[in-house]
């Protein structure tokens, strides 16, 4: 690739087509009863899965279960636990922080991405974890942190990363009372601080 990938702080790794189909594409929704919704759940988890453990130079794996976003979900036939498992692992193992993205709670699966059980899978598997909102205009900035954030507790978590200006990284407790002040301050604490003489193109 002729991408210098060091101009960059944070990049998102997502999957978003599967077999040049986008799967998320509320235009194209019709396509998932033709292919099947195991079938697609299946190859989501496969290509997320080999996203993690590619060479590309992902950051974080941004919405990890966007396969659930139109609350089209596999038979009890799709074995769920072993996929999170596997991308549990692949993301441990390609060294990948993978994000709690608040938007999904405001599609038709009515949850943030990612479900708890996989949440739990990727705590387990000692893999870090940031936040976001996937806000597309200045109003939904801050929208849902507090549901992301209590689905951080409940998974086990105790701690978010986050990502600063130049690529560093701190570790911030996640402490189940006062959750919201507690981290949001602390975030833009952080952030004021890396900012302050820290010049990227």
């Amino acid at each position: 690739s002729s991408i210098d990938w060091s101009r960059f702080d944070i990049i998102l790794g997502s999957v978003h087509y599967l077999d040049m189909w986008p799967f998320d594409d509320p235009e194209q929704v019709d396509h998932w009863d033709e292919v099947g919704h195991d079938a697609i759940w299946e190859r989501y988890f496969d290509q997320f899965c080999t996203a993690c453990v590619s060479d590309m130079p992902y950051t974080v794996m941004a919405h990890p279960d966007l396969v659930k976003k139109f609350a089209k979900y596999p038979s009890v036939a799709f074995d769920r636990a072993r996929a999170y498992a596997q991308a549990a692992e692949a993301a441990a193992a390609g060294e990948r922080m993978i994000e709690v993205n608040t938007s999904g709670a405001y599609y038709a699966c009515k949850e943030p991405f990612p479900h708890i059980d996989l949440l739990t899978e990727f705590r387990k598997a000692g893999v870090p974890v940031t936040l976001g909102t996937d806000a597309h205009e200045p109003c939904n900035v801050d929208r849902g942190i507090d549901a992301g954030l209590k689905l951080l507790y409940e998974a086990g978590y105790r701690e978010i990363t986050a990502l600063l200006p130049g690529g560093e990284r701190r570790a911030i407790p996640l402490s189940l009372r006062e959750r919201r002040l507690t981290c949001l301050n602390q975030i833009s604490m952080h952030c004021s601080r890396s900012q302050r003489g820290l010049s990227r193109p």
